[in-house]
């Protein structure tokens, strides 16, 4: 049995002003002798059990404060805050919920920890993002790539790529990391690191994988946002 060739593929890093954001991408050459790739688990990465229900219209932990998400000083505040913003963008986009993997979160904070903005080469997917004030603006930054996404014929865009992983179908779980770098290595801000698994972002042939895990939105505006939804949960 061939065994597939995969080919580990950093995405150009997009600068956005003080914040700066980077995704990872996995091609798997698939022949006709190759059966398709299938994610195994790692044997570090263990799913755990969920915390948040991802209920868009429930209020963060923080009770929608800076800018409709905390700042990254709480723990607890920064886990739901991360599960909220990350089922927002998985919900309009057909995706089940995301729940916490408190092995991924370790990993991602270690990361973090060294304010170096570069892919770790872990055995998850990962997204990285450093400047914006919480977690949920954060992520807003990874799921407004959805406007750059082509889903008529889907496929890997290097602009898009943190959003694709977001709504990936196949991820189930997701942990992330956080570390206040202001400048240190180069990193602006707060450099947050989020590792998914099963990782996402998995190019084969025809686009299938991408066909298969990328979702149209069906429901929302594609101007929608985290934040504002987090917003809108208190006020309203």
């Amino acid at each position: 049995m061939k065994v597939p060739t995969t080919l580990l593929l950093l995405a150009p890093a997009t600068t956005l002003g003080a914040v700066i954001t980077i995704t990872r991408t996995v091609i798997a050459t698939v022949g006709p002798e190759i059966p398709e790739p299938t994610q195994a688990a790692p044997p570090n990465i263990i799913p755990s059990v969920p915390v948040y229900s991802g209920n868009r219209n429930s209020v963060p932990a923080n009770g929608g404060k800076a800018g409709g998400g905390s700042d990254f000083t709480d723990a607890a505040a920064f886990q739901n805050d991360v599960l909220a913003a990350h089922n927002f963008y998985r919900k309009q986009h057909g995706a089940g919920d995301l729940v916490w993997n408190e092995t991924s979160a370790q990993f991602g904070q270690k990361w973090s920890e060294a304010c170096v903005f570069k892919h770790s080469g872990g055995p998850t997917g990962e997204n990285l993002v450093a400047g914006p004030p919480n977690a949920t603006a954060s992520i807003d930054l990874w799921g407004q790539e959805r406007s750059l996404f082509d889903f008529k014929s889907g496929g890997f865009s290097s602009g898009a790529g943190h959003f694709t992983q977001l709504v990936w179908k196949a991820t189930t779980s997701v942990g992330c990391g956080r570390t206040t770098c202001n400048g240190k290595g180069g990193t602006p801000g707060t450099y947050t690191v989020c590792e998914y698994y099963p990782q996402g972002n998995i190019v084969g042939s025809n686009n299938k994988y991408f066909r298969d895990n990328v979702g149209a939105q069906i429901q929302g505006k594609p101007d929608d946002s985290a934040v504002a939804a987090a917003v809108g949960a208190v006020s309203g």
